[in-house]
């Protein structure tokens, strides 16, 4: 079976490690150069081999079909283990714990934030910039501050000369905007906590679902991050893909600018974050 996998497929095996669930469309952007239908047929095979398994959620009534979600299964992580060389006891992985997000309340939430990552490499793809690093919820217990913020993913995006780190917050529109809001609060007790080690907070990034929530989230937001010395900046998923012209920067101008302008003006790599470079 071994002599049947490719390098990309040895990188799918890995990213479904990490990630613990990717849809077709996610793992077509992050290992398949943007092609869904290469994907479905190399994904295809994986899942013959037994190397990964994949579900549709449940729909809800109304709702058009939905792509499929994968998971790694069993062989699949023995394949991690060993191109890692070590025991496959030691990967962190359960099966069981895997499928179980195919009825978890969290899926949604899991797949949005997935569907970011997926679309910042797409727009590294197109713009000649790069996701350095990306850190998911999975690993929040290693770094120091956990204590005090807990973001759904902390990356290290670099385009032109500019390298910069930021926290992301996705919203699905679940939560008022006061309790959004109050989130940063977390951020300013990390901020003093960092400043006398001279650490900076990257930037917050809260990433909407329509532009119609972002704005009424903005002002709650916009109050709050002025009040604690927080950058923070907004942008709604219909207006495109996060490393473009799409995010505001609240408490500066209105303008609409790029995920690498961003960080030119408002973050730098911050020391805080142990990403994997």
């Amino acid at each position: 079976m071994l002599s049947r996998l490719t390098a990309r497929d040895g990188v799918v095996l890995e990213l479904l490690l990490e990630h613990r669930l990717l849809t077709t469309p996610q793992l077509a952007d992050l290992a398949f150069h943007g092609s869904v239908g290469v994907a479905k047929r190399r994904l295809g095979i994986l899942t013959a081999l037994g190397l990964v398994t994949r579900f549709r959620p449940p729909l809800m009534r109304g709702e058009g079909s939905r792509p499929f979600h994968y998971v790694l299964d069993n062989r699949g992580a023995v394949v991690v283990a060993a191109r890692r060389d070590i025991d496959v006891d030691k990967l962190g992985y359960r099966r069981e714990r895997n499928l179980a997000l195919a009825l978890s309340p969290r899926l949604a939430h899991i797949v949005g934030i997935h569907d970011v990552l997926a679309a910042l490499v797409a727009s590294a793809r197109s713009r000649g910039g790069r996701l350095v690093a990306w850190k998911s919820e999975r690993t929040w217990d290693t770094e120091t501050w956990a204590e005090w913020v807990h973001p759904d993913a902390c990356g290290r995006w670099s385009e032109a000369e500019v390298e910069g780190d930021f926290f992301l917050e996705y919203d699905r529109g679940t939560e008022a905007p006061s309790v959004l809001a109050e989130k940063l609060t977390g951020y300013a007790e990390l901020a003093a906590h960092s400043r006398p080690e001279g650490l900076s907070v990257p930037p917050v990034l809260f990433w909407f679902a329509d532009e119609r929530r972002e704005a009424s989230a903005q002002r709650a937001l916009a109050v709050a991050a002025s009040r604690l010395g927080i950058a923070v900046a907004t942008a709604a998923a219909p207006l495109g893909r996060p490393g473009e012209a799409v995010w505001v920067v609240l408490g500066a101008a209105r303008e609409r600018i790029t995920l690498g302008e961003l960080l030119a003006r408002h973050g730098v790599a911050s020391g805080l974050l142990r990403l994997a470079v």
